[in-house]
């Protein structure tokens, strides 16, 4: 019976009869009262899963930021035995990809619109960063088509990405006035990527040469690890795709960027690994993840977290005295190594360490030239 569910279902019960309900609703008369009716449950009851509205809302949101992740994925992440598509090309696909997820849930313009509707300021955040994420990622390929002479030298990339959200918002916006049937959005999608692709002077169809390989990049500096908290970016509703992009610019190969955000970036993840960066990500507390991308380097990080005191000292030790000049050794370890700072020192080592978002240590560490 439904009144048996257990929470996470009821959870997602109540997620999925929202953005049902706001397919025929307008998003301010959109009412717990309603979302309990279509879930089959008391207004009370459904206040033990969610205690307000916008709660359910923000929900709905993060469900459907999820469920968009996922496509991106397949978007970023070819078959192994597949060429990854030209940047243009992913990024039709993209919104391609976004145009059939309003088809298949059609009350999601409501919530692309919700600045416009009621004043919930944590809504407002989610929904800008759902919206930040595209234009974040569009702005990103139609650099990389930049460089490859696909797109006009004088095109703004930033710009470019405000137009492509522009122009899906505009479809949404026609499909939310009842102007528009969802069934007929990819037809008119169709109409506008040429134009799109026109403004960008690019071809109507994008070369399907994949990129030619990354110019080599100069040899590590004395430091190499950099930290970059996304979490405030995020609270302020941007994208955070562009400063991640900045920080790494400028780092040389085997250097270490550590991105620590409050949920696993697997869109981010599947970006970085296409142009050649190692990446591991570690699950911590409270939802805090963190992302170690390692430059150029795609190989696993040495991972000796399981390993009891003082085997994974004795193991760095043993490894870096092994070290042809300059070279880098990266090590996750199980608790930040203070006992073995001394000893690289005397090696004459330089070396970075970072705490993680699960208590464990990185270890980044350069044996003299």
């Amino acid at each position: 019976m439904a009144w048996f569910a257990p929470e996470p279902a009821r959870r997602d019960q109540i997620v999925a009869a929202a953005l049902a309900l706001l397919a025929t609703t307008p998003l301010e008369r959109l009412t717990t009262r309603a979302i309990a009716a279509a879930v089959g449950v008391s207004q009370p009851a459904l206040f033990r899963h969610f205690r307000s509205r916008e709660a359910i809302l923000l929900a709905v949101v993060e469900t459907v930021r999820a469920q968009l992740e996922g496509e991106l994925l397949q978007l970023l992440t070819p078959p192994a035995d597949r060429a990854p598509p030209p940047p243009l090309a992913q990024s039709l696909a993209l919104a391609r990809a976004l145009i059939g997820h309003v088809v298949r849930h059609p009350g999601l313009p409501r919530l692309l619109f919700a600045d416009l509707a009621l004043d919930a300021p944590a809504l407002r955040v989610a929904v800008r960063q759902l919206v930040s994420m595209q234009r974040a990622l569009v702005a990103e390929l139609v650099t990389q088509a930049q460089r490859l002479g696909q797109v006009a030298p004088s095109v703004d990339p930033p710009a470019a990405a405000v137009l492509f959200v522009a122009m899906l918002q505009g479809l949404f916006l026609q499909q939310a006035l009842d102007d528009l049937a969802p069934a007929d959005l990819p037809d008119r999608l169709e109409r506008l990527l040429p134009l799109w692709l026109a403004a960008l002077g690019a071809e109507a169809q994008a070369p399907l040469q994949p990129p030619p390989p990354a110019a080599a990049l100069p040899e590590p500096g004395p430091d190499g690890l950099q930290l970059l908290d996304i979490r405030p970016i995020l609270a302020q509703g941007i994208d955070p795709l562009t400063a991640i992009l900045a920080a790494l610019l400028p780092l040389p190969r085997d250097s270490v960027l550590v991105v620590t955000a409050p949920f696993r970036p697997r869109p981010l993840e599947a970006l970085l690994a296409s142009k050649g960066h190692g990446i591991t990500a570690i699950e911590g507390q409270e939802g805090a993840w963190s992302t170690v991308v390692r430059v150029a380097e795609p190989a696993p990080l040495l991972d000796l977290r399981e390993l009891e005191p003082p085997e994974p000292l004795q193991r760095i030790v043993a490894l870096v005295r092994a070290l042809p000049p300059g070279g880098v050794l990266v090590a996750l370890l199980p608790r930040a190594p203070r006992w073995l700072l001394p000893q690289l020192q005397q090696l004459g080592c330089t070396h970075s360490v970072a705490e993680l978002a699960d208590g464990s240590a990185l270890l980044r560490t350069q044996g003299k030239s």
